[in-house]
């Protein structure tokens, strides 16, 4: 004879393990109500084990949830913090190697210096920034390095200025393909 016994989403076809399980059920309901042999203290015990078993699945479970919802928050942050940036390398002036404005010039550096910490800080995106600035960023590293010797930056040409903020060196260097 074959017995099917459906537990949970599990279905158990061995009748010697559907007994089993069926006695050991049957002995903790009976711990239960005491009316087994077990006391009313083993009962207690268990509830509290029971009771202390799932509340750490529902703190588990809350803990979880709190990730996933900061996830998602921080990839929110992340993209509306492109919006400010956007607004400043937008604003920048092309910068004209063999004529260098050095207005121009320190704004483009600070601005490039605000997309790189931003990017490292991963304050913003870097999938996005790439998506958006790699080409404009690139650009102005290459024209401000052209820069000869300018007499406003102490002699420096354009070389020395980018090499002066190196955290724009690094993220230059990892745009490059």
């Amino acid at each position: 004879m074959k017995v099917l016994l459906i537990i949970g989403n599990q279905e158990i076809e061995n009748i010697d393990i559907a007994i089993n399980l069926f006695t050991k059920a049957m002995n903790i309901f009976q711990i239960i109500d005491g009316s087994g042999s077990g006391t009313e203290e083993n009962a207690l015990q268990l509830w509290v084990s029971i009771s202390t078993i799932l509340s750490g699945i529902a703190a588990g479970f809350g803990i979880y949830i709190s990730f996933i919802v900061y996830r998602g928050q921080k990839r929110q942050n992340q993209k509306q913090l492109v919006i400010p940036l956007w607004e400043h390398m937008s604003k920048l002036n092309i910068i004209i190697p063999e004529a260098p404005n050095s207005k121009d010039i320190v704004t483009a550096v600070n601005t490039l210096e605000l997309v790189a910490v931003s990017c490292k800080n991963k304050i913003v995106d870097q999938r996005i920034i790439r998506l958006i600035f790699k080409d404009l960023f690139i650009r102005f590293v290459v024209d401000i390095r052209a820069c000869g010797v300018m007499d406003e930056f102490d002699g420096q040409n354009g070389v020395q200025l980018i090499n002066n903020v190196p955290i724009v060196v690094e993220f230059y260097n990892n745009l490059l393909p």
